[in-house]
């Protein structure tokens, strides 16, 4: 009986979602119709199996990843990869590079 009441109950509980505010911003078809860089991926060929990466010609100008994120409120976050410290460039970090490969595959990745 109580197992009844319960499986009733959870049933006909509704469900409230909660987002921020700034997960409401949307762009509407005339923002996202006004710049090449917010039509993604239909630059690239429909049988390329990679992605655009930055350095890439496809990839957006920073003027245009400017533009994106102001018509989004200034959401986008804009992070460095993970595994950025194990190449060339300002970010390199040979003992951070190797903590990283050696905690690659595992839960605690550092």
């Amino acid at each position: 009986m109580l197992s009844t009441t319960f499986f009733a109950l959870l049933l006909s509980a509704k469900t409230i979602a909660v987002n921020f505010d700034w997960e409401r911003d949307q762009l509407t078809e005339s923002e996202a119709l006004s710049n090449k860089a917010f039509h993604f991926g239909t630059n690239a060929a429909p049988d390329q199996e990679c992605r655009a990466v930055p350095g890439d010609d496809e990839w957006p100008s920073d003027e245009d990843w400017s533009a994106f994120n102001e018509t989004l409120g200034g959401a986008l976050l804009k992070p460095m990869p993970l595994a950025s410290v194990c190449y060339t460039g300002d970010n390199y970090d040979p003992k951070k590079c190797e903590s990283l490969k050696q905690s690659w595959a595992g839960m605690n990745l550092q």
